[in-house]
């Protein structure tokens, strides 16, 4: 299965919304969000048709994320930014359609991700200079293959941490990238392991 198109809108307004995440915080510490956390309650986020869910504990703030373009093939995608002020973690969550090659068996999973994986990477590698990939494996979340990619860079001007998640169907597909400080790994892994777990 080729990458996909609206795969580059993914990777490019990630590493956008990454980079801004300073401005964003400046944003939200000015404006109160509508999201769910004003109440002190955990937020549900649900992709690909219930197919990945998790729940971001209290304390994180979501934005809406730029709507895909039909211009550039990428019509029909969103996305959610949420960002911990007192964590200083960044959580994004985008999904997309997608033209799917025919099929829907193992194989066909397995080429969609490995292309997704390396597309990815390379076009971390060519927004953050100093982007370095420290894993790689492929995972099981409630029987849907998923990729996991972690990584190095400095965003936002501080070194950082990031985890990210490629998930497809034969009609979607979807990211989810964890940004925490370098100096929070124990906090990172804890947000990892809360996607990973379908935690509520």
């Amino acid at each position: 299965m080729p990458l996909p198109r609206s795969l580059a809108w993914s990777l490019g307004l990630i590493a956008i919304c990454a980079l801004a995440a300073p401005a964003f915080s400046a944003q939200q510490a000015a404006k109160p969000s509508a999201s769910p956390q004003a109440n002190g309650n955990t937020t549900a986020v649900s992709l690909l048709a219930g197919k990945l869910r998790f729940s971001l504990p209290a304390g994180f703030q979501g934005a809406a994320l730029p709507p895909g373009d039909a211009s550039t093939g990428t019509a029909g995608a969103q996305g959610t930014l949420y960002m911990n002020e007192a964590q200083k973690r960044i959580v994004v969550v985008t999904e997309m359609p997608i033209q799917s090659a025919e099929g829907s068996g193992r194989g066909e999973e397995d080429a969609f991700l490995a292309s997704a994986s390396k597309g990815f990477i390379s076009r971390q590698a060519q927004g953050l200079p100093d982007f370095h990939q420290t894993g790689e494996k492929r995972i099981n979340l409630a029987g849907l293959p998923v990729q996991q990619i972690d990584a190095t860079a400095t965003i936002g001007g501080g070194k950082t941490l990031t985890t990210y998640y490629i998930a497809g169907t034969k009609q979607h597909m979807a990211v989810v990238q964890v940004i925490s400080r370098e100096a929070d790994r124990a906090g990172h892994e804890a947000m990892t392991q809360r996607i990973t777990s379908g935690k509520p």
